[in-house]
């Protein structure tokens, strides 16, 4: 085997431990929240959810896609100017977020959990920013660790503030708070972090290099977001609080399917960008397109064989139906692996703006689809339609 799928190999291995730990324990989790939270509950924290994932790309300039693009250019050391120049942006990114508070408290789901909003708001954009910089540097035991410590940190968290003292969605949202804490010192430390920053190595020349590849994404995010979320808002429009959250648990089982994408889509991204001047690229991004789909189909058909007694043994009985949603948003999550797969040539040639317009095919059609088949289909219109964005992009790149 060759010296470059030997590195992949090894690469995919570390990701696939902490990924592969981090979901896993997340998905078995999913009882304690089907049987602790209505319905209606996991309706909010769905929504609570999916507003953050609207946010932060948008409010943090994808300064954190730069960060790992732009630090696999530099040496070592250089590269600490890449992370010293962007971190300045996640404190920029957190003022943004404070000025919607005008907006967000007119909403009862945001209202009641606003501090939690902002933390968590601002611990995710930071803790992408130092992740992905070890990512790019090669730190992959870090990067693969810290999944891990911040999953287990949250699910001992879930257990002391949902089931000890009975705190709900705010238990909830303190173990996420807390988790991230954790896991960000974790990263922190064991990447040697702070030796790293400071405002002396700010450098105004390359934060405009990075924000000109990094603002490209915004709209390709906010076009994923559309395809991935923007269904939820309709959903809860034209069918209420209870079936966005039967909706939320059944996309939760595509999930174990976007595990193989977890698994090896960081590992991938380290070889696409480094193999991308090699002479044979193109046959290396074939065998390894080839090797990544059937991996894809054979998990798919397995999920497929055993899904209502998947179903049966992970979900509380009011939440049962939720199977009959997952085969569409199963193969819409096959489509989407494709198209991320054939995305790492925007990543690997700075051509962001290509990511946009295919991205942004895709989310269009999702949306206008949405508003003709959720009043016509209910959840199910939500799913196919997701299943047919994923395709239109895929058909796209």
């Amino acid at each position: 085997m060759e010296k470059r799928y030997r590195k992949l190999a090894k690469n995919t291995l570390f990701f696939a431990l902490g990924t592969l730990g981090s979901r896993s324990i997340a998905f078995f989790m999913l009882p304690l929240y089907t049987r602790l939270l209505t319905p209606r509950d996991y309706g909010t924290l769905d929504v609570f959810q999916t507003t953050v994932s609207l946010l932060v790309p948008i409010l943090s300039l994808e300064i954190v896609e730069a960060v790992f693009r732009f630090s696999m250019d530099e040496a070592w050391e250089e590269a600490r100017r890449v992370l010293s120049t962007a971190l300045p942006f996640s404190f920029l990114s957190l003022l943004f977020s404070l000025a919607l508070t005008p907006v967000l408290v007119r909403f009862e789901i945001f209202r009641a959990y606003l501090p939690y909003f902002y933390a968590i708001f601002f611990l995710t954009v930071l803790l992408g920013e130092v992740k992905q910089y070890v990512r790019a540097l090669g730190k992959v035991k870090v990067f693969a660790l810290s999944d891990i410590l911040y999953v287990l940190f949250f699910a001992g968290f879930n257990v002391v503030f949902m089931v000890l003292f009975r705190m709900g969605l705010r238990g909830y949202f303190l173990s996420y708070v807390l988790a991230q804490v954790c896991s960000f010192l974790f990263v922190a430390f064991s990447g040697w972090i702070f030796p790293k920053v400071s405002f002396r190595f700010f450098d105004r020349k390359l934060a405009q290099e990075m924000l000109r590849y990094s603002i490209p994404l915004i709209p390709n995010a906010l076009m994923w977001w559309i395809m991935n979320v923007s269904d939820r808002y309709l959903i809860l429009y034209f069918l209420g609080l209870e079936a966005n959250g039967i909706y939320a648990v059944a996309c939760r089982f595509p999930a174990l399917l976007g595990t193989v994408t977890g698994v090896f889509f960081p590992a991938w991204q380290l070889s696409a960008v480094e193999e991308f001047h090699s002479e044979d690229r193109a046959e290396y991004y074939a065998r390894v397109f080839s090797l990544y789909s059937s991996a894809l189909f054979l998990l798919t058909g397995f999920i497929l064989l055993f899904l209502p007694e998947i179903t049966g043994l992970f979900v509380a009985s009011n939440f049962r139906e939720a199977w009959k949603f997952v085969p569409f948003l199963l193969i819409g999550t096959v489509f989407h692996s494709f198209a991320s797969f054939l995305g790492t040539v925007y990543v690997a040639s700075k051509k962001t703006l290509g990511a946009f317009s295919t991205t942004a095919l895709g989310g269009i059609a999702n949306f206008l689809l949405n508003l003709v088949f959720i009043p016509l289909w209910g959840i199910q219109g939500a799913a196919f339609t997701t299943m047919l964005g994923f395709l239109v992009v895929w058909g796209a790149r």
